[in-house]
């Protein structure tokens, strides 16, 4: 059982705790080796001896070559790399869907501004993309298409094998945006024609403030970080050795762990669904329902005529952290961006909590929450 405070959490879409066998590697990494890794002497040679390990073992897991494997500090810096990097080259054309990350979206905007033309594909109720949409508007001057492989709010799994394909076949730039995926389901580079690739350390239970960037082999970037020759001048800036190699065991972890962390927290996920839909009146969920179109951790439900924020605050106060899926600014929740993508109704979408279960989440906690979850929506649907 996870807590802070007393409080259990159900947020692991947003950042997982650091495993404790990543926190131990890390302290016996600290304790015993330091220095720069690019330095000449001992300790240097040394700590890239096992950076150039570690690319190798991330390589490992996406069927890819070492060589393509760049580290940097987040996802979203990798994904603003891959859009800012192109960007720096020629103007032309990219196509995103509508419910990208923020971190895409925003550079998207940014690029539109600097007189790129970005066409946004839309999904569907659900959240999917189809992938004919996108084939439909390839354009010559199409430099690039970044499709989400998992989406952070949904948990939908996009057909990104078949994206890979179509933009292959139409000489285009793939990338896609791992973080919720990484880990957690197969990725092969290869196999689904992926050019970049965004992932997280921090989603799969290891550091924050590490991440990664694949770039396929024979492709180039201008970098958005100058200054050094760090990872084969593709990103400069002193690498964090430490938390790199707590990455990859975080990785090696979720590998041997998978498939039990997947049955264990998929039945949890079920319980808690089938629960809501069948005792809160109202409600109902976003996305899809199957493991094998939405990530087997993420519950995305609504409660009509609901504030959302107040019922978080409300489970908070019971002990339970959820996240909401969305913003308040000026003391007015706005609907997310992503619900309202895929023409969900105010109502509804005012009401949208992201539920998500993670490796440390046991059975009695979902219990708990199910004795809670009923009252506190009752008693917000009251002032909302």
């Amino acid at each position: 059982m996870l807590k802070m405070e007393n409080k259990v959490y159900l947020d692991y879409a947003a950042s997982t705790p650091l495993d404790r066998r990543v926190l131990e590697e890390l302290v016996e990494f600290n304790k015993n080796h330091w220095g720069n890794s690019e330095a000449v002497h001992s300790f240097g040679k040394y700590l890239q001896k096992r950076l150039d390990k570690a690319r190798e073992d991330i390589a490992a897991e996406l069927n890819a070559d070492a060589a393509g494997v760049v580290f940097t500090s987040s996802a979203t810096e990798s994904n603003n790399t891959v859009l800012f990097g192109l960007s720096q080259k020629e103007q032309g054309h990219i196509i995103i869907s509508n419910i990208e990350h923020p971190s895409i979206a925003k550079a998207a905007d940014i690029l539109q501004k600097n007189g790129w033309e970005v066409s946004h594909v839309k999904t569907d109720k659900n959240g999917f993309v189809n992938p004919d949409e996108i084939r439909a508007k390839i354009t010559k001057q199409t430099a690039l298409v970044s499709l989400q492989f998992v989406n952070n709010e949904l948990g939908t799994i996009q057909s990104i094998g078949d994206v890979g394909r179509i933009c292959k076949e139409r000489g285009v730039l793939f990338h896609t945006d791992a973080a919720q995926g990484f880990g957690k389901l197969e990725i092969n580079v290869q196999k689904s024609n992926i050019d970049f690739l965004s992932a997280s350390s921090q989603k799969i239970y290891g550091p924050l403030g590490v991440g990664l960037l694949y770039i396929r082999p024979g492709l180039d970037l201008n970098p958005l970080l100058v200054g050094g020759g760090q990872e084969s001048g593709r990103r400069a800036s002193t690498v964090n050795v430490p938390a790199i190699i707590g990455f990859v065991k975080a990785l090696k972890i979720y590998a041997q762990d998978r498939e039990h962390d997947k049955m264990r927290i998929r039945a949890m996920r079920k319980r808690l669904l089938e629960f809501i839909l069948a005792e809160i009146p109202q409600s109902r969920l976003n996305g899809k329902e199957s493991i094998e179109e939405s990530a087997y951790n993420i519950i995305n439900v609504s409660f009509k005529n609901t504030d959302n924020e107040l019922l978080a605050m409300q489970l908070d106060r019971q002990g339970f952290a959820v996240s909401t899926g969305s913003a308040c600014s000026s003391g007015k929740v706005k609907v997310s961006r992503i619900l309202k993508a895929c023409g969900l109704a105010d109502e509804w979408a005012r009401g949208t909590l992201r539920i998500s279960l993670g490796r440390m989440t046991t059975e009695e906690e979902i219990e708990e929450f199910i004795k809670v979850l009923p009252q506190s929506v009752k008693k917000v649907r009251k002032v909302s």
